[in-house]
């Protein structure tokens, strides 16, 4: 949730144009979105750890990658049954082109307002409406519970 989610978000804007291609629509988007974002405060219950930033970009994956090969969560592990959280807090516009290009690297870690967490439960509240990118889905909240179940899901796999 935050920058990342509003990129998603106003891509579709640029989608609407048929001489802009998918890809072009996201450079687009990152571009104006970085010089128009809102920063909202925001406060995290990480179980039972409580944590307020002005969030640029919050988080929660289960694998290491999302967002077409970011690797957002270096140290995640699907086996685990823990989210791993990485939180940015403000950063300055410039800062902000800086962040992608790591993000996608998975060295973000070095940024200063960075910080990784991992958890079974998470409890998002703020009073504003934030982005919320879930998988794809954009939804606006001031409130959201994202929790792991372990088991959650049954598969049935053919014998081979």
């Amino acid at each position: 949730m935050g920058i990342d989610a509003e990129v998603v978000d106003n891509a579709k804007l640029f989608k609407k144009y048929p001489f802009i291609s998918g890809r072009a629509a996201y450079i687009f988007s990152a571009i104006v979105t970085i010089f128009t974002y809102k920063y909202r405060r925001i406060q995290l219950i990480i179980d039972d750890k409580e944590i307020t930033l002005e969030n640029t970009l919050t988080t929660f994956a289960n694998g290491k990658y999302y967002g077409g090969g970011m690797k957002v969560a270096p140290d995640a592990d699907l086996q685990d049954g823990l989210f791993d959280i990485c939180t940015v807090d403000k950063l300055s516009r410039i800062k902000m082109f800086t962040l992608f290009p790591k993000l996608i690297k998975g060295t973000h870690r070095q940024i200063e307002e960075v910080c990784f967490y991992k958890a079974k439960k998470i409890i998002v509240s703020s009073k504003d409406e934030i982005t919320v990118n879930i998988d794809g889905e954009i939804v606006k909240r001031k409130d959201v519970v994202f929790e792991l179940i372990p088991k959650g899901i049954n598969f049935i796999i053919p014998r081979s």
